[in-house]
């Protein structure tokens, strides 16, 4: 038998267990992560659980426990399974069927939960009951068989030039503040790999920067999405290039983003002064669209396909699907093959 449960202390979630009279505890950033760890002392300390002693939070600890996503998939997949509701995730696994399903979907839609949001957090449910089945704990995968809505396929136009010049001027010229902004909009890396930036990334003969690194919600080093090499470089502009240069560097400190000259900025923290401030000056984007707003411009003027894959971090494929819109609808390709033809003649 086991004991314990899983409670908030400050900031921090605090869990316990005690397993065949043997105490364990520790604390986590968020709850997801403390009722993961709480699991896996429960098996490691050899617990024998009875099949209907297993919640559901025992099957998306067990999940966790097995995978590995990229920062920006685990911030996401993190975010749509805290807002599945508590009460849900305490039922036995082996109580959950198809109208319970259908009834959470319709219980997170009606609390304001947004259908994106959801289809992740079904994704999430559905490969840790699979999980399940295959340990024997539960006899069929229940998120499989009722289906969410699927969101509407929206577009959400790229900020103009007029709104991201406005956004960036309102920033005090040679704070981090600034440099951070102007980075993202002009080269379109995600925010998490901004905050991961070091000292030694820049590449002051070529003015360029390397990507190598990502810091999530937690502050958690990570690799990110980067390319098969391990990194990435990006060449910048001068200006952009010397704003990161004139951020003050600490002594001892790798980061060039940070708050006390050891640790670097949380994403989290950047974007909510970034929205905020989007907010105050009235302007209809969100902070991440400062990729998008790079993304676009890129393409509209003119630079390969894979060219903008690779500044973004991305596939050519995924960067076609999403920002296929922002390629000119004037062509030259044809005028070029046929001066290539006619060189022949």
């Amino acid at each position: 038998m086991t004991k314990g449960g899983v409670e908030q202390r400050g900031g921090s979630w605090r869990w316990r267990v005690t397993v065949k009279g043997v105490p364990y505890s520790g604390s986590a950033p968020t709850r997801e992560a403390a009722e993961r760890a709480r699991l896996e002392a429960k098996l490691n300390g050899g617990a024998d659980m009875p099949l209907d002693e297993h919640t559901v939070s025992d099957l998306i600890g067990m999940w966790l426990a097995d995978v590995e996503h990229a920062a920006s998939t685990a911030e996401r997949r993190d975010i749509a399974l805290e807002a599945v509701p508590k009460t849900f995730k305490a039922r036995p696994a082996r109580s959950v069927t198809a109208p319970v399903v259908a009834a959470l979907w319709r219980q997170m839609a009606d609390a304001g939960t947004g259908a994106h949001t959801i289809l992740k957090a079904s994704h999430a449910l559905s490969q840790s009951f699979e999980l399940g089945v295959r340990y024997g704990i539960v006899p069929m995968n229940p998120i499989r068989m009722v289906k969410p809505k699927t969101p509407k396929a929206t577009r959400r136009a790229a900020p103009t030039p007029a709104m991201v010049s406005r956004l960036l001027g309102s920033f005090d010229a040679g704070t981090p503040l600034a440099a951070w902004v102007r980075f993202m909009a002009v080269c379109g890396a995600r925010p998490g790999e901004i905050c991961g930036l070091q000292w030694d990334d820049l590449d002051v003969d070529r003015s360029r920067v390397r990507i190598q690194r990502a810091i999530d919600r937690q502050g958690n080093v990570t690799p990110g999405k980067i390319a098969e090499l391990g990194h990435r470089w990006i060449d910048l502009d001068l200006p952009t290039f010397t704003g990161l240069r004139r951020i003050d560097r600490t002594v001892g400190c790798p980061w060039i983003f940070t708050h006390d000259g050891e640790t670097p900025w949380r994403p989290d923290w950047v974007t909510k002064r970034i929205r905020s401030r989007i907010e105050d000056l009235g302007l209809s984007m969100r902070p991440y669209d400062l990729r998008h707003f790079a993304a676009t411009q890129a393409i509209a003027a003119g630079r390969p396909i894979p060219e903008v894959a690779a500044m973004l971090g991305d596939n050519a494929a995924t960067v076609m699907r999403t920002y296929a819109h922002a390629i000119p609808g004037e062509s030259q390709a044809a005028s070029v093959v046929a001066a290539a033809l006619d060189g022949l003649g």
